[in-house]
């Protein structure tokens, strides 16, 4: 499809399906799964972001229901990959794409460092399927590091998602929120550089994940 560009709206697909695009004289015309192909293809591309707060129930199975943004943020994946926080008392959680970014960064790391984030991300965290109405199921020692006793909070902070116990959130989010005021003129002088480029945003974060700190 040499030359072609999309223009759909990622985030306004009507809820009754995939539309068809019809391509001009020499294009090409796509619908159905070959469009949600693309699509993916596209999202992947252009960077996975998980915005916003949801809150969810965890059932008598110990399942949970992934809020419906956060699936269509995956584009088109099966699976979360879930691992205890290493510095709070939530579960951090993502899709193939942050799972290649920390195992990057933690094999850039050497002798015990590399081995406490190998043994605290990639050995302690889990793929977990998403079935047909969109719930994980959460293991015990999940459970027990977050203490997602009845619900849970979902926060989405950009290429990954939180997982909170309300109550312990809201007590963290209350301390955050006195910090972002403290700070607040420094994220004004941030937002006005055109110029600042998602490319700066991966490699400032690459750089603090071998630091260690998965924030």
């Amino acid at each position: 499809m040499t030359g072609w560009l999309l223009a759909v709206p990622l985030c306004a697909m009507p809820a009754h399906g995939i539309p068809q695009i019809r391509a001009g004289e020499g294009q090409t015309r796509v619908s159905g799964t070959s469009f949600r192909a693309l699509l993916g293809a596209v999202q992947r591309a252009i960077g996975v972001m998980f915005l916003s707060l949801h809150e969810s129930s965890v059932d008598a199975k110990k399942r949970v229901s992934v809020p419906a943004s956060f699936r269509k943020a995956l584009a088109g994946e099966d699976a979360v990959f879930l691992w205890p926080s290493v510095n709070k008392t939530c579960l951090e959680g993502g899709g193939q794409k942050l799972v290649r970014k920390l195992r990057r960064a933690i094999f850039r790391m050497s002798g015990e460092q590399r081995e406490a984030f190998q043994d605290r991300i990639l050995g302690r965290g889990r793929f977990c399927r998403l079935d047909e109405n969109g719930r994980i199921v959460l293991d015990p020692d999940l459970i027990a590091h977050a203490g997602l006793n009845g619900t849970v909070r979902f926060v989405g902070v950009g290429d990954r998602f939180l997982m909170w116990n309300p109550a312990s959130h809201q007590s963290r989010a209350e301390r955050l929120a006195q910090v972002a005021q403290q700070h607040a003129a420094e994220l004004d002088s941030l937002e006005t550089d055109e110029d600042f480029d998602d490319d700066v945003i991966a490699a400032d974060t690459s750089r603090h994940e071998e630091r260690g700190g998965f924030e």
